[in-house]
């Protein structure tokens, strides 16, 4: 990931984060029973390949509807919600990608991108209590990421309490996450 995202807007110049196929893969390859491994990955891998490939230059109705023929073969795949979850943020969908994060949480519950991707919808939308808990779920150690979401959820907290008006707050999020990586500062 370069640069850094809130609420949906890019803070500095940055390609959408868009999963590739590694979890994927990781998930295809720990199926039990006899056949599915050769009969999962072509079924699932050309959709897999199309859905990044529409992400990439904005074809997100085209994206949805991949990642949800990968879903149909493999219910599982938190990488493609959180995708789906994406492309409706890009749609301005925020009913769609709440819905589309929610799910990779109930999949995933460690998953910090879900968290931090649910902060950035809440955030966009001027919901900054929901924003500060779904953000602060990544860096605490029982829920989110284990060892914590680090700099980048710490920096994404202190936007939040910044935009909800709670400065000084904010700004110790702001220290905390520049203190985690000093490239954070701007």
């Amino acid at each position: 990931v370069q640069g850094r995202t809130v609420g949906g807007e890019v803070l500095e110049d940055r390609a959408a984060v868009l999963h590739d196929h590694a979890d994927l893969d990781r998930s295809l390859a720990g199926l039990d029973g006899e056949g599915a491994r050769l009969a999962l990955p072509g079924a699932v891998q050309a959709p897999a390949s199309a859905a990044i490939d529409a992400m990439k230059p904005g074809r997100h109705a085209e994206a949805i509807a991949k990642s949800r023929e990968v879903i149909a073969k493999l219910p599982t795949c938190a990488d493609c919600y959180y995708n789906i979850g994406q492309a409706y943020m890009a749609k301005q969908d925020y009913a769609g990608a709440e819905t589309a994060f929610k799910k990779v949480i109930e999949l995933k519950p460690d998953s910090a991108e879900a968290y931090t991707g649910l902060a950035g919808l809440y955030n966009s939308q001027k919901k900054f209590d929901l924003a500060a808990e779904a953000s602060s779920k990544p860096t605490q150690p029982s829920g989110g990421a284990a060892g914590g979401g680090g700099a980048e959820a710490s920096y994404n907290q202190g936007v939040i309490l910044f935009n909800s008006g709670k400065f000084a707050e904010a700004k110790t999020q702001f220290e905390a996450a520049t203190k985690a990586d000093p490239n954070m500062a701007m």
